[in-house]
């Protein structure tokens, strides 16, 4: 038998080696969780403003179709909120309403949504402005502050929602959503 002292090798790795490739995947691995936590936070963040952005439209629409006050009361905790109908006679244009149209717990006021308080997600900062807590809804489409034919419009006002480093605003106002704008802080 014949050893063959050409070639030969050791078929195994350097520390070196094994070091430089756990160094390169660590790497990748930590960019790519960065990466994913900022994607799963720009989501969570969106959804929970969506949500609200489809509510004040269904609202708003509701209102001029039906010709009724909606209402969308914040919780007093900033946790979630109401949309809410007034059911009673359509009110066209009249300046003569009754006290159950600003009366919270009247019993003339019935759910608009799929359920009494839409709650944001848990984990989602919600800030509105402190002065804002209800938002009418005039059978022309218009948001105000009072239920009454000739009560001016809300002033223009930015909701944020808050998650991880994503922050999505959301700039409400008489006319309804006009605008968002997601971001990112720097961490």
């Amino acid at each position: 038998m014949k050893s063959n002292s050409i070639g030969s090798f050791s078929r195994g790795y350097t520390v070196m080696e094994i070091l430089a490739v756990i160094s390169i995947v660590s790497i990748f691995v930590s960019v790519l969780g960065q990466a994913s936590n900022n994607f799963f936070s720009a989501q969570t963040v969106s959804a929970s403003a969506r949500t609200l952005v489809d509510d004040v439209r269904l609202a708003r629409y509701g209102a001029m179709s039906e010709q009724h006050y909606y209402r969308l009361f914040f919780t007093s905790d900033g946790a979630g909120y109401s949309v809410q109908v007034y059911d009673d006679a359509p009110i066209i244009s009249s300046v003569d309403f009754s006290a159950s149209l600003t009366d919270i717990n009247s019993p003339k006021w019935g759910n608009a949504i799929d359920s009494p308080i839409r709650e944001f997600d848990p984990e989602v900062t919600f800030l509105k402005p402190p002065t804002l807590n209800v938002i009418f809804f005039r059978y022309d489409g218009m948001l105000v502050s009072e239920p009454t034919g000739d009560s001016p419009p809300i002033p223009d006002f930015i909701a944020t929602f808050t998650y991880g480093s994503a922050v999505l605003t959301v700039n409400i106002n008489a006319a309804g959503v006009m605008a968002s704008e997601e971001y990112y802080e720097p961490e």
